[in-house]
């Protein structure tokens, strides 16, 4: 017998990484050619959403927005799924999902594209969605997920 055959829906809507709407993950990073999810959070590797420590949280998706003007170039976001756990050893790390990004100019007279990767995901408690980049970005970059918590 199932143990709940109620559907669940989170309680919270949030975004972010950090529990609420202001802790939005800007970066500009170096590249990070790993494909296995490490590297330094941070500086190559960032983090794009964390799970509700307690009840575990539903992810949406991952939206990607340029922040700065300027001639950027191509790369792919690439999104693991971090178990909470360092993500300097590879086996807590998968790669879940990459997006192309092509060269974008971004100034003050073109709006740039906005980049959302559905996931429609639920994450354990304290799991995390790391992303990083194939190549250095010239412009600055926020990423951030959009979901709820249970």
């Amino acid at each position: 017998m199932p143990s709940n055959i109620d559907p669940v829906y989170s309680k919270q809507g949030r975004f972010g990484s950090g529990g609420t709407a202001s802790t939005f993950s800007i970066s500009t990073s170096t590249a990070n050619t790993a494909f296995d999810g490490t590297g330094t959070i941070g500086t190559d590797i960032f983090v794009a959403f964390t799970a509700d420590a307690t009840n575990g949280s539903f992810l949406r998706s991952v939206v990607a927005k340029i922040r700065s003007t300027g001639v950027g170039v191509a790369s792919v976001l690439r999104l693991y799924i971090n178990n909470g756990s360092a993500n300097g050893t590879n086996t807590n790390n998968a790669l879940y999902k990459e997006l192309s990004i092509p060269a974008i100019t971004a100034n003050q007279t073109a709006a740039t594209p906005d980049f959302e990767i559905p996931c429609n995901i639920m994450l354990p408690p304290g799991y995390r969605i790391l992303y990083t980049f194939g190549t250095a970005p010239v412009n600055t970059w926020m990423v951030f997920g959009v979901g709820g918590d249970y």
